[in-house]
């Protein structure tokens, strides 16, 4: 789980406090923030997976996931959501979605060989892809 993002200066997770965990969809959330974080590659900074894969493997309905991903938008555990070409009306199958965790940064390790001019390259092309993603949660 990605900490520095996600805990606050005074050690407390502020996202995890707004929930009261009495309803379907917080729990829905959660599985969605988990499955999120297990899937992600080491190599990528964003998760890129289609809601009709997540919906299979959470048996949810892609309106149980949809409500998911932004209640975790709501409260901060999920930074970005680029949807590319599809529509809350239309989605299309063939197109996969990518998602930003907060604290992202933390989640990336960096190895002596990589300098920080592309380091900080790296990091700019992470903001310039979401940087224009359409709301659809």
């Amino acid at each position: 789980m990605p900490y520095k993002g996600v805990v606050d200066d005074k050690s407390h997770i502020p996202s995890f406090e707004a929930m009261t965990n009495r309803g379907v969809n917080e729990l829905n959330a959660l599985k969605v923030y988990l499955y999120l974080l297990m899937i992600r590659s080491r190599g990528d900074v964003y998760i890129s997976v289609k809601l009709s894969i997540i919906c299979g493997k959470l048996t949810l309905s892609s309106q149980e996931v949809i409500n998911a991903v932004g209640y975790l938008k709501a409260i901060g555990l999920v930074a970005k959501v680029d949807v590319g070409s599809n529509t809350m009306i239309n989605n299309d199958d063939r197109f996969a979605i990518a998602f930003l965790v907060s604290g992202w940064e933390s989640l990336e390790w960096k190895p002596n060989y990589i300098t920080d001019e592309s380091w900080n390259k790296r990091e700019q092309e992470v903001y310039e892809r979401f940087k224009d993603s359409k709301d659809f949660f």
